[in-house]
């Protein structure tokens, strides 16, 4: 464990006892020279991925809703929050690096090509489930540039990915929930043909 001194902001004690390793490893100073600037580029940018994932996640939630698919909308609620909290955790990681970050980085990204009003459930699941895969391959990328250089940062990244591949797999489960009540309804059976 690191000495004091590599501590920038003491929490609170009942803060203290409530914390994990990785909420006291978003505030550590970095060992060494101070960061690059593509350090910092590179935290803006995992930043503006947590942000993107938060704006993802009501999407489906609202999406949940319309598709009347509580599975959805529940997963979405759960992404929304980790989400928040990668954001907050990689704001103090930039902090703690002596840099002031974007709060607003990739808030109010949107793509016209990423709206799926009128695809069906399984086409909208699928998609959200292709920019999750990207959004973890980034934040992927992201860790390994930190691998060498920063150990803090990398392993901090790499909760990310953990926690994202867990949401992905969460969203891949509403498929496998509708197949089985598709076939629960007995629609998957055979129709004899005369």
């Amino acid at each position: 464990m690191k000495d004091d001194a590599a501590v920038l902001d003491r929490p609170e004690p009942e803060r203290a006892e409530n914390e994990s390793s990785a909420d006291r490893t978003a505030i550590r100073r970095m060992p060494g020279p101070p960061p690059t600037s593509s350090a910092i580029v590179l935290l803006t940018q995992a930043l503006a991925l947590a942000n993107r994932d938060i704006e993802r996640s009501k999407r489906q939630y609202q999406m949940g809703l319309r598709y009347h698919s509580p599975q959805l909308a529940a997963a979405a609620l759960v992404h929304a929050n980790e989400a928040r909290i990668h954001a907050h955790r990689i704001i103090e990681r930039i902090v703690a690096l002596g840099e002031k970050p974007d709060p607003m980085a990739g808030e109010g990204f949107t793509r016209a090509s990423r709206q799926r009003k009128s695809a069906s459930l399984d086409a909208v699941v699928r998609g959200e489930l292709r920019d999750s895969d990207a959004a973890i391959d980034r934040y992927r990328k992201i860790a390994a540039y930190f691998a060498t250089a920063d150990r803090d940062t990398a392993e901090l990244m790499q909760g990310i990915v953990a926690d994202e591949e867990a949401c992905a797999s969460e969203l891949a489960g509403v498929l496998d929930h509708d197949d089985a009540q598709f076939r629960g309804n007995g629609a998957s059976a055979a129709v004899p043909v005369h």
